[in-house]
């Protein structure tokens, strides 16, 4: 933890305590919702400057959340940004904290006003895909060596969150073994390419809020790329939403969900 922050380590610490989330965890069996479990880490040293806090309070927050965007499991349409970054490499875009999401909001404010209900994020001269809004991205797509592929951006450059349901994506279709799955780098290049070629099958982004979410439409360079996630109806962007909510929700038993009472 104090890796990506420069705070005191917890180590040697005493034992943490949360009984609320009990209670929230019976009451969201009831509600097709999420929980966050959010441990957050602040500095509380009394002093003010630049420099690491010899001081913090680790604490949980827990809360339901609903789906990501008010359209809930509906496509959405989003605005690949050539101008803002949200992470670069040797940065804090592989860590949760706090100081990603402050400069995010004013891009998303512009792709509001445009009628896209989030970012997509692109870096570098090549403009690498990188995230979806706060989303991890995937395509299924045909390679160009003819083979359906599900591939996401890798971790190794810090520019991508390693969230949990891009890794259960990953364990779960790999398990499948149904066609290729991949962590690779792509560009809008790549990407703009394949949609003209009708190589694209789906694109969709994945987190804990909106597990996943069909996108359906780019603004890119006052171009707007149809994305025909929807056109056989995403079959496999709904099979993810209803395994992995099959598994969170307790329907099917699950060593990624075991029962602890």
């Amino acid at each position: 933890m104090s890796k990506g922050c420069l705070a005191p380590s917890t180590r040697g610490g005493g034992p943490m305590s949360v009984p609320s989330t009990w209670i929230l965890v019976t009451w969201m069996s009831h509600w097709q919702s999420s929980l966050y479990i959010r441990p957050t880490y602040i500095g509380t040293e009394p002093t003010l400057g630049v420099t690491t806090s010899n001081e913090a309070l680790l604490f949980v927050v827990v809360g339901p959340v609903g789906p990501y965007f008010p359209t809930g499991f509906r496509p959405v349409t989003l605005l690949a940004d050539t101008v803002h970054v949200r992470a670069h490499p040797g940065g804090c875009g592989g860590y949760k904290l706090g100081a990603n999401y402050g400069p995010t909001v004013y891009p998303a404010k512009k792709a509001n006003d445009l009628g896209a209900q989030q970012i997509l994020w692109l870096y570098g001269e090549d403009r690498l895909v990188t995230e979806a809004g706060t989303m991890n991205t995937f395509m299924l797509w045909e390679a160009e060596d003819g083979r359906l592929e599900l591939v996401t951006p890798p971790l190794e450059s810090h520019l991508i969150l390693p969230g949990v349901t891009r890794q259960s994506i990953l364990d779960l279709t790999r398990r499948w073994n149904e066609f290729r799955v991949v962590e690779k780098n792509f560009t809008m290049g790549h990407l703009v390419k394949a949609l003209r070629a009708g190589r694209v099958r789906e694109l969709f982004g994945a987190g804990t809020a909106c597990v996943v979410c069909p996108i359906e439409r780019i603004l890119y360079e006052g171009q707007r790329l149809d994305v025909p996630t929807m056109k056989a109806g995403a079959p496999l962007t709904n099979r993810l939403l209803k395994e992995l909510s099959d598994i969170q929700y307790g329907r099917v038993s699950s060593e990624w969900a075991p029962v602890i009472c």
